[in-house]
């Protein structure tokens, strides 16, 4: 990478960048030698290397890709001549125009701008593009899942020879004890002779000074034990504050990727509602719209009943005669024998007449039984159509049952996630009121430390002068107490490794309590882990709650709605099958009632024709003839009711399976956001018992591991005791060897 300037250029003499993806204007640089100077390299170069990656996402290889760089870098440079398009695989015009636009010299390349404006992204929306929805969203249920990476098998290292030969060993800490002594044989000297002389000093004041100048050496020890302790405490201390500090610099820009995407979040929701508006507008304009079908539909069939009623009148009007013994014959055409005799010739082509009229009537009347079984199978129908909603309403209910007994179900395993995330908390607590006690009495030890080491440098201030006196005032000493001399140096000499001994006991102590700092850190981290998985699990838990109350509410509002989209779709099919019947029937009536209106037209004007001696016994057949013509008119205005009520069914079913339908759409969006809320929650809740069985197993080893140090603390303690027994003898000896050194003085005196 490199800097670019004011004017958003660079000069450069070195190549900048992937060989394979280097633009020729920066390789024509490198190669211009001194003159390259001057050469000026802008944003452009991006813009080929962005062109060089389109054409490998789409061709599957580096158009300019070759074993050798000096080649590539050829290929580059005429790049007119070696820029290759295969017609393998397909790829558009307008990606092709777009690589091409990009892979151009530097003064015809495409800018941002061209990008922008070209047709391979006229589908895209360059400004709410970072408002889009990306096509994958991947599913995590973590910061730390990688279930979207591969995985590669791990190869074990090998060892470096050289790097292992090279390497210096570091400070190991075995000469802690000695770290500013340097011994030497004048010093060792000079300090005998300060002891002999101190020895044979002999007062009572000084052997009070001497021994409260020891005690007090081992005060200051113990202080400055202490006081390391103390330190150690609030270096730990001082890393944890760190620790919360990176913490909370992490939180708060995790807060603010929430926010922002808080803010996405509130835009997508605007242009859902405003979707949803829109949507809803259709809705009401396809409501509307149906309305005004229907009414058409239903002044069609209104003037279709008038239609029939202006037939029905016709029929009743007409002169049939229907015998109970016979098929329905014209009463016109009625006569005796001796008539018939009489009559001759004219009277035969009546009785065709009347052969053909019986003829149209017997057919007239087969299509109304017709008619008659098709209404039984309709009827059929409408019991069969009632049958299946019942039983999908069932199956509804039963789908009802099961949902809430998995709400049942999830209700107390969310209890139970509860519980473990209370426990987590309280143990949290007590942590932490451990932590602010221990804080307390580094406090109370740091203010004893700062008397301790007043008092120590106000006594050595004593001591020195003390000594210095005695040293003074035995300068003539005598050379006959050489050999108890040599036997305190021994004596001193054992204390001094003594004395070692404790130091270095004290330094393993040390690193123990310091191991033991660092276990309470990480169970301490270990809760604050615990908890914030229990504050997000209780969010998650609301969440669930909500979902599942407003399904609840939903499933109460519209019970009985749920139904099969299948079932319903079927059934809006075999109702539009039945209103087609119905069509065909309704025009096979219509024709039946023109035929009919035509016969009563034509015996009307052959009636008329006849005389009247003739048209004298026809009216009883006449009266009989409308009285069956009123029998039919009967029949067919129950046909009609019992067609205006299965129109009437027909559109209550049409309206229960429209809103039904839209019902079922909307039950299944919820019931598929339920399940992924359910399936989250599941996620969540096995992470959530995963997360505590490896606390308790934490836990488990924490308590194994502090009764493990309640027992070396134990054997600690009595080591100490033993050691502070051990000190007391050598006191108890040291102060014989003084008595003795003292009455050897006497002696010598």
């Amino acid at each position: 990478a490199a800097k670019l300037s004011d004017k958003k250029s660079i000069s450069s003499r070195l190549p900048v960048g992937t060989p394979h993806y280097v633009a020729p204007e920066v390789l024509s640089a490198m190669s211009g030698g001194i003159k390259a100077c001057a050469t000026v390299q802008g944003t452009g170069c991006d813009w080929w290397s962005l062109g060089v990656l389109a054409y490998e996402m789409l061709y599957g290889q580096n158009p300019f890709a070759d074993d050798r760089v000096v080649v590539t870098y050829n290929k580059i440079m005429t790049f007119k001549e070696s820029l290759v398009f295969p017609k393998e695989p397909a790829v558009s015009e307008a990606a092709v125009k777009m690589m091409k636009g990009l892979l151009a010299p530097a003064d015809k390349r495409f800018s941002y701008d061209d990008m922008c404006r070209h047709e391979f992204f006229a589908p895209v929306d360059m400004d709410s593009i970072r408002q889009t929805v990306p096509p994958f969203v991947p599913n995590l249920s973590g910061e730390e899942d990688t279930s979207n990476f591969y995985e590669f098998e791990d190869e074990p290292a090998r060892a470096k020879i050289p790097a292992l030969r090279d390497q210096k060993k570091g400070f190991e800490g075995t000469s802690l004890p000695f770290v500013g002594f340097t011994h030497t044989q004048s010093a060792s000297n000079s300090a005998l002779e300060r002891t002999v002389s101190f020895l044979e000093a002999g007062g009572s004041p000084m052997r009070e000074t001497l021994s409260s100048g020891h005690s007090l050496r081992r005060r200051s020890q113990r202080q400055e034990q202490l006081l390391s302790e103390v330190t150690q405490r609030e270096e730990g201390l001082r890393q944890e504050a760190q620790e919360a500090r990176s913490r909370l610099a992490q939180s708060q820009a995790r807060l603010a990727a929430l926010e922002s995407s808080l803010a996405d979040a509130e835009a997508r929701e605007a242009d859902l509602r405003s979707d949803n508006q829109n949507l809803n507008m259709l809705v009401e304009l396809e409501r509307k719209n149906r309305l005004v079908s229907e009414e058409k539909a239903v002044q069609l069939l209104n003037a279709m009943k008038r239609k029939y009623r202006r037939q029905d009148e016709l029929l009743r009007s007409g002169y049939f005669v229907v015998s109970p013994v016979r098929r329905p014959t014209p009463r016109a055409f009625v006569v005796d024998d001796d008539e018939e005799a009489s009559n001759g010739g004219p009277e035969r082509e009546e009785e065709g007449d009347e052969a053909t009229v019986q003829s149209e009537l017997q057919v007239a009347l087969r299509e109304k039984r017709h008619l008659e079984q098709e209404l039984a199978k309709e009827r059929a129908l409408c019991a069969q159509y009632k049958e299946q909603l019942n039983s999908t309403l069932s199956e509804g209910v039963q789908c009802m049952e099961e949902m809430e007994k998995k709400h049942k179900a999830n209700v107390v395993s969310i209890d139970e996630v509860r519980k473990e995330v209370a426990e987590a908390v309280s143990k949290q607590r007590q942590a932490e009121e451990a932590l602010s006690a221990c804080r307390d009495e580094c406090g109370r030890h740091q203010a004893t430390v700062c008397t301790l080491e007043r008092e120590v440098a106000f006594l050595k201030g004593q001591v020195s002068a003390s000594m210095d006196k005695a040293a003074a005032a035995t300068s003539g000493a005598a050379p006959a107490t050489c050999l108890r001399c040599a036997a305190s140096q021994a004596e001193l000499k054992h204390l001094t490794e003594e004395k070692a001994r404790l130091q270095r006991e004290a330094t393993d102590l040390r690193c123990h309590h310091q191991r033991l700092l660092e276990t309470w850190e990480t169970q301490r981290k270990q809760d604050s882990k615990l908890q914030r998985d229990a504050s997000g699990l209780q969010s998650v838990v609301a969440r669930l709650e909500g979902v599942v109350s407003t399904v609840e509410a939903s499933c109460s509002e519209n019970g009985a709605a749920a139904v099969p989209q299948q079932l319903l779709v079927k059934q809006v099919e075999e109702l539009d099958t039945l209103r087609k019947r119905n069509c065909t029937l309704q025009e096979a009536n219509a024709r039946y009632m023109e035929e009919i209106e035509k016969l009563n037209t034509e015996l009307q004007q052959q009636l008329a024709k006849k005389p009247p001696e003739v048209l004298a016994p026809a009216c009883a057949d006449l009266n009989g003839t409308k009285a069956a013509a009123l029998s039919l008119e009967a029949e067919h205005q129950t046909l009609l009711e019992s067609s205006k009520a299965l129109e009437a069914q027909l559109a209550k079913t049409r309206e229960f399976l429209s809103t039904s339908r839209s019902r079922c759409a909307e039950l299944q969006v919820q019931l598929r956001k339920k399940e992924e809320e359910l399936s989250e929650c599941q996620l969540d809740s096995r992470m959530a018992k995963r997360e505590a069985k490896r606390l308790e197993e934490s836990e488990r080893l924490a308590r194994e591991h502090r009764d493990r140090l309640q027992e070396e603390m134990a054997e600690l303690q009595k080591q100490a005791e033993e050691l502070r027994v051990r000190v007391a003898q050598l006191e108890s000896s040291l102060a014989i060897a003084e008595k003795e050194a003292a009455s050897v003085k006497l002696t010598h005196e």
